[in-house]
């Protein structure tokens, strides 16, 4: 690969680890918008 990781290991740790950013900012997104949105990020759970 050019320019990323040399094993499938790594590429997996590295995509892992950029979904649970994306989940943290947009948790951070959401709270921002309080109390306009209040309960959004909980109203779907099962």
């Amino acid at each position: 690969m050019s320019g990323g990781p040399d094993d499938i290991e790594t590429w997996h740790w590295a995509m892992q680890l950029n979904q649970a950013n994306a989940v943290g900012f947009t948790l951070d997104w959401f709270r921002s918008l309080a109390p306009h949105n209040a309960g959004a990020t909980g109203r779907y759970r099962r």
